[in-house]
């Protein structure tokens, strides 16, 4: 099951759960008597899902256990590639954004030699 992506692992979840098709365009699953579901705005198929949301099924499933979603060995479950809230598929890919962003040097600190950042500059009539 590993090969679905978290839209179509919750789109299968959603045929799964109401048997089929005609019926999950149909589906009352936001008006469930203990809360709405999860899926309900992804079950036809379209957005972008968090995967926190299907970690959050996974914790329902479990009885709130997060030691037992760990532990999960459902290979069947169409969620046990994202139980844990991230995707295996982009382990080691990238990092945090803010880590990469230029940062602006505090005021009294160097930015170039012989400049300090947040002092005005003249320029020579050579133009340097």
């Amino acid at each position: 099951m590993s090969d679905l992506t978290p839209l179509r692992a919750i789109r299968k979840h959603c045929l799964d759960c109401v048997g089929g098709a005609p019926e999950v365009r149909v589906c009352l699953g936001d008006k469930l008597h203990d809360g709405p579901c999860p899926f309900f705005a992804y079950r036809m198929g379209r957005g972008r899902p968090k995967l926190r949301t299907i970690r959050q099924f996974c914790l329902l499933c479990m009885g709130g256990s997060q030691l037992l979603v760990r532990e999960c060995q459902s290979k069947t479950c169409q969620f046990h590639t994202y139980r844990m809230g991230r995707s295996v598929k982009r382990h080691g890919l990238g990092g945090r954004i803010w880590a990469f962003k230029a940062r602006k040097p505090e005021k009294g600190i160097p930015d170039k030699p012989g400049r300090v950042f947040g002092e005005k500059t003249r320029l020579s009539a050579h133009g340097g």
